[in-house]
C-alpha cells in the first residue's frame, strides 16, 4: 500500500477498536503486559506473533541441497539435486518466494504433471491480485505497489465515502492496481495488467471499453454472496445455484446456526427409531469442497450493517457480503404458560433438540406434549419410542385441527 491507502486503512481498523500502533517494535514480552521500543506499555495476557514467514531451508541446506533464501529450484520444480523437487513456501525460482495459497498450490500441479510422465510448461506466476481478509474492510492489491523514477501514478480518492484507487504505469503500461473501499473493478483491472495494457485515464471511474472476466481470476476477486440459514430451503438455494454456475461467479458463504449441516426435518422423528443424523443429512458427499462453497457452522448471525455491507455473528466476527440471502426459516412457539422455561420442557425441532428430549428421557416415566398437530403427534410418537408414558394436550376439539 502507499501512504494514504495506509492512512485510510488504519482509520477503519480504529474505527473497529482496533488500535495501530506504528514505527515501533517489540522490546519485551511478559506474562501481563508488551513492551515496545518507543516505551509504551500495553497491557496483554495474549500475544500472537504475525511477523510473515520465513522459508524452513535447514533440511535442505544440512542435506547439501543448494538454498538461497529458499531452496532454489527451476520452473519445474527441480532442485540442483536429481530426484529432489521442492514445492510451497519452502521454495525459490529466479530468487522469488512466495507466501500466498495460490502460487503454492500451483507448485504442487506443476510437480504432479512432471511426476505423472506429462510435464507442462515451467511455473508462471500471474499475480491475480489480493485481498485484505478483514471483513467489511474492502482493499485490493495487484502487481507493482511502489514506484520507480520514470513511473506516472493516477489516483482518485472520495472523501465522502473514504473510496481510494491508484494506477501504477510504467512505459505506458499498467504495472500496479490498488484499490480501497469500492474494488468492483479488481477483475478487469486485474485483466489489463495481465496484459500490460495501454491505461486508459477512464478506468480510474469504472470506464472500461469491454468487462472481461479476470484471466486466472481467484476466488479473491469474486463479489461474495452471503447466505444467512442453512435449512432445508437454505441447502435446496446452494444447489440451485450450482446447477446455474453461481459458484463460479460468487464466493459463497454460508452460516448455519446448528452444528449440523442441513438435514432431512420432515423425517426427524425416525431419529428416536435409531436413524442416524448421517443419513438425515441433505448434503451429498464433499459438495462444500467440491463447489468452493464456504460453510460456517455453528454461527449465529445477530446483526446486519446495511450500510457497510456487513453481517456480525455473535462471536463479533464480521463478514462482508455483495449479495445476502437470507434464509432464517421459523422458530418454535412457546405458549406464555408459567414454567414453560424450565429445564424440563422441550422444544421439537432440531437434531439437538431430540438429543436433550431422549437424554431427559432416560430419567423420566412419563411425557406431555402441548400441541395435537402433526409435529405434536409425531413427538408423541417419539416418546413412547423413549418409552414413556405419553399424553397429547390440544387446544382445538380435535387432533390435526385446521383453522378456518
Amino acid at each position: 500500500m502507499d501512504e494514504q491507502a495506509g492512512e485510510l486503512l488504519a482509520e477503519h481498523l480504529n474505527a473497529r477498536g482496533i488500535d495501530c500502533v506504528l514505527s515501533s517494535g517489540i522490546d519485551r514480552i511478559t506474562p501481563d503486559d508488551v513492551t515496545l521500543t518507543n516505551g509504551c506499555v500495553l497491557s496483554a495476557t495474549r500475544v500472537v506473533i504475525a511477523t510473515g514467514v520465513k522459508p524452513n531451508t535447514a533440511l535442505a541446506q544440512a542435506s547439501g541441497v543448494p538454498c538461497q533464501r529458499g531452496i532454489v529450484v527451476d520452473g519445474q520444480l527441480r532442485t540442483a539435486v536429481a530426484g529432489i523437487s521442492a514445492i510451497g513456501e519452502c521454495c525459490e525460482i529466479d530468487g522469488q518466494t512466495w507466501g500466498l495459497v495460490a502460487p503454492c498450490l500451483a507448485h504442487a500441479e506443476v510437480l504432479a504433471a512432471r511426476l505423472a510422465g506429462t510435464p507442462g510448461a515451467d511455473f508462471h506466476w500471474q499475480d491475480s491480485g489480493t485481498r485484505l481478509k478483514v471483513t467489511g474492510i474492502d482493499l485490493f492489491s495487484a502487481g507493482e505497489v511502489n514506484a520507480t523514477a520514470g513511473d506516472d501514478l493516477l489516483r482518485t480518492f472520495d472523501p465522502l465515502s473514504g473510496h481510494y484507487r491508484r494506477l501504477l504505469i510504467r512505459n505506458g503500461r499498467l504495472q500496479g492496481v490498488l484499490l480501497m473501499g469500492d474494488c468492483r473493478s479488481a477483475a478487469p483491472l486485474t485483466d489489463s495488467l495481465a496484459q500490460a495494457a495501454s491505461v486508459n485515464p477512464d478506468w480510474l471511474f469504472d470506464r472500461f471499453d469491454t468487462q472481461p472476466a479476470a484471466a486466472g481470476q481467484v476466488t479473491m476477486t469474486k463479489p461474495t454472496l452471503a447466505v444467512v440459514g442453512h435449512g432445508m430451503v437454505g441447502h435446496h438455494f446452494l444447489e440451485q445455484c450450482v446447477s446455474r454456475n453461481l459458484h463460479l461467479d460468487y464466493q459463497i458463504v454460508v452460516f448455519g446456526e446448528e452444528r449440523y449441516a442441513a438435514y432431512d426435518r420432515v423425517h426427524l422423528s425416525e431419529y428416536f427409531a435409531g436413524r442416524s443424523a448421517e443419513s438425515l443429512s441433505l448434503v451429498e458427499g464433499d459438495f462444500f469442497a467440491r463447489h468452493g462453497i464456504e460453510l460456517r457452522l455453528s454461527q449465529c448471525v445477530t446483526a446486519i450493517d446495511r450500510d457497510a455491507r456487513v453481517i456480525r455473528t455473535a462471536s463479533g466476527h464480521e463478514t462482508h457480503w455483495d449479495k445476502l440471502v437470507l434464509a432464517t426459516g421459523s422458530y418454535p412457539f412457546v405458549p406464555p404458560v408459567k414454567g414453560g422455561d424450565s429445564a424440563a420442557c422441550f422444544v421439537y425441532r432440531t437434531l439437538d433438540d431430540l438429543d436433550a428430549i431422549a437424554a431427559k428421557a432416560k430419567h423420566s416415566r412419563r411425557g406431555v406434549v402441548i400441541g395435537g398437530g402433526l409435529l405434536g403427534l409425531e413427538a408423541a410418537n417419539a416418546l413412547r419410542q423413549l418409552g414413556l408414558e405419553t399424553h397429547v394436550v390440544e387446544f382445538a376439539p380435535s387432533l390435526m385441527a385446521v383453522s378456518a
